[in-house]
């Protein structure tokens, strides 16, 4: 393998690693869905809504 593919299969499972779960959830409109992002990288994805006075955690 090349070291830029490598490179990114390394940062795939970096991400993968900070994902604990996905829900696919149907809406009203004949095939869209909706989808909820679990664990660390929701948290930091969700960052910029938050309240000032909540803490990050991480697990």
């Amino acid at each position: 393998m090349q070291s830029d593919e490598l490179e990114r299969h390394e940062a795939a499972r970096i991400i993968r690693s900070l994902v604990t779960g996905i829900e696919i959830i149907p809406t009203e409109r004949r095939g869209q869905v909706e989808l909820k992002v679990r664990g660390a990288l929701a948290e930091l994805l969700n960052l910029p809504n938050r309240k000032r006075e909540r803490r990050l955690t991480l697990q």
